[in-house]
């Protein structure tokens, strides 16, 4: 049975600042090497699930050539929006020839039985829309990105039960992703730490994380919003490997941050909507420590 609200019992925190760098624009070039890795994501399928329920669905998987044992297959499904609402993502361990993909960008994704039962089928074909768009670092192409269509058959059961349950989503005959999915190929590249931009952003928010059991709890403000994520992780008994991770996100109210004499920091948050209830005073374990760094123009 899935846990539709988590209450704010916290006992730690730390609270941070950070600073976000992104790559140079630079021009695309021709590329030869292999992949490093390639990936199928989805678009957020609206879907009506067996309860009544409605639902967003999202697919991903991946091929690491390199590093086989990372090769990946997950299916979430969500409620509400997608920065907000209650959410679910299996995520199963597959094989290199699961997730087949040709240069163009066409190819197939398709789990067998052992890899996915039992909770559903998927053996989806894709095919290219448009031309692919490409990303260079000093003339050496690192990562190259198609559109593409995604349809076939996509039937998944949450096995979950109670009054809560989601049931299944999805057709066993014929399922379509809508616009807009996407295949990317990553390429290896020594330089590309030399395309970071010289200029960093100056980004400054109030960062909050601690843990209860099993239970991760997260927070941040940053502008006018505040939000909680908490989140927990389950190992599946079968298929092989399989693990589910739970997770909701709601509002809480503007965050009240003190720093006593001692140094030490405090944090006063309350929920606010129907995924966060309760309310928590967290306090630091250890004086804050400043760590400024340049940012924006440099000062």
């Amino acid at each position: 049975m899935f846990t539709r609200t988590f209450a704010a019992i916290i006992t730690t925190v730390t609270v941070v600042a950070f600073l976000v760098s992104a790559p140079a624009a630079i021009a695309s070039a021709p590329h030869t090497a292999k992949p490093s890795s390639v990936s199928l994501t989805s678009s957020y399928a609206s879907v009506k699930s067996s309860t009544k329920r409605a639902l967003h669905a999202q697919l991903e998987a991946s091929n690491n050539p390199s590093t086989p044992a990372n090769d990946s297959a997950s299916i979430e499904l969500a409620k509400g929006a997608q920065e907000d609402g209650e959410s679910h993502d299996w995520t199963f361990r597959i094989s290199s020839s699961v997730l087949q993909v040709a240069s163009s960008g066409a190819g197939t994704l398709k789990l067998p039985s052992k890899d996915i039962a039992p909770f559903g089928a998927v053996s989806l074909q894709f095919k290219p829309i448009g031309k692919p768009k490409t990303k260079s670092c000093e003339g050496t192409v690192i990562s190259k990105t198609i559109k593409v269509s995604l349809s076939g058959v996509f039937f998944f059961d949450s096995k979950s039960t109670g009054s809560h349950k989601w049931g299944t989503v999805g057709s066993k005959k014929s399922f379509t992703f809508p616009a807009t999915n996407t295949i990317t190929w990553l390429f290896r590249s020594a330089n590309s730490e030399n395309c970071i931009s010289a200029t960093t952003p100056c980004v400054s928010d109030v960062l909050w994380s601690s843990q209860q059991g099993a239970v991760a709890f997260d927070g941040f403000e940053a502008g006018n919003g505040a939000r909680m994520f908490a989140s927990r992780s389950a190992s599946l008994s079968k298929p092989t490997g399989a693990t589910r991770s739970d997770s909701n996100i709601g509002a809480t109210k503007g965050l009240t941050v003190a720093v006593g004499g001692d140094g030490n920091a405090s944090l006063a948050i309350t929920g606010s909507g129907s995924g966060v209830a309760g309310s928590a005073t967290i306090t630091s374990s250890a004086p804050s420590q400043p760590f400024p760094s340049p940012c924006g123009n440099g000062k």
